[in-house]
């Protein structure tokens, strides 16, 4: 408890091995990525282009969790003639912004109605999508995640991944663009707030998934991984904070290669690591600061197996 180095134990009998690098390999990145926003929306009162290349928008409100930011992509939806997705270009107030859109020459008719957010407001709806990415090459999805829940988003029911068809060059990525990133502390951007039982299961055949500089709020009563029984999945977890967490933070049964580095992982109720497998395979735990775990007060370490 307590420690801020990773300790380890290998254990012979259930063949597997972990190598605990200084540099890992980072997955293969794609040429063809559809990239998701999950966003809050709020109501357009008024959208005009003002201005060649210039679209300004005023809102019915503030956005919300005041998350109107320079550089950020927003999605307009319910236009006639101003639908698509976006990069902000400047902020007035919570309530008025401009973006650009070089297909405007100062000559579309303003109008008053539609909604600026995101293409998903739930990870369950854009989840239910069960697209094939092999049915391209390269074919990629990206899941990027706002900061627009002033108390995080909050989860109520396990976040699963499944009915994708995915490949190593065709991967899913959920993750955080900079300006909504957390900057090394809880708190500080986008994060998942899991409620009691509530975990991130991942029982996908063939499953390759990364999330990238999340913060995972387990609240002391759930937010684990859990890898139940597939052996022949590839994750990568990255860059994130993950804390308060009920058990262990990542459970592994069964699962192929796991990838887990740069994490800050603490005040957990059990190993960071918990490989309960009968399995072979090999995992890659890479530059994560662990500490504040309790695995029962029998002596085990952050990582078991």
């Amino acid at each position: 408890r307590n420690a801020m180095a990773v300790a380890c134990r290998r254990d012979v009998a259930r063949y597997v091995s972990i190598f605990i690098l200084a540099f890992c390999l980072l997955p293969l990145a794609s040429s063809e990525a559809a990239v998701s926003l999950l966003r809050q929306s709020a109501t357009i009162t008024s959208i005009d282009d003002t201005a060649n290349g210039v679209v300004s928008v005023a809102l019915s409100g503030n956005f919300p969790n005041n998350n109107l930011k320079v550089g950020q992509k927003i999605v307009i939806s319910g236009t006639t003639n101003y639908n698509g997705t976006f990069t902000i270009i400047s902020v007035t107030d919570q309530s008025h912004f401009t973006y650009e859109d070089t297909s405007k020459t100062n000559s579309t008719a303003a109008e008053a109605a539609g909604t600026a957010g995101g293409h998903y407001s739930s990870f369950s709806t854009w989840e239910d999508q069960n697209r094939n990415l092999t049915s391209g090459a390269g074919d990629t999805e990206v899941l990027e995640c706002y900061n627009d829940w002033e108390s995080g988003y909050g989860m109520t029911s396990n976040l699963t991944v499944s009915g994708w068809v995915t490949g190593a060059a065709n991967n899913i990525s959920i993750t955080v663009p900079p300006t909504e990133r957390h900057n090394g502390t809880p708190g500080s951007g986008f994060r998942l707030e899991f409620g009691a039982g509530v975990e991130i299961v991942l029982d996908q055949p063939n499953l390759y998934i990364t999330f990238d500089g999340i913060e995972i709020d387990g609240n002391g009563a759930g937010g684990r991984f859990n890898f139940p029984s597939n052996a022949n999945m590839n994750p990568t977890i990255k860059n994130c904070i993950i804390h308060d967490i009920s058990g262990s933070a990542f459970f592994i049964r069964v699962i192929g290669t796991l990838h887990a580095y740069n994490n800050v992982i603490y005040s957990i109720s059990g190993n960071a690591f918990n490989f309960y497998t009968t399995g072979a395979g090999y995992h890659y735990i890479c530059n994560n600061t662990i500490y504040d775990y309790d695995s029962g007060g029998g002596g085990n370490p952050a990582i078991y197996l």
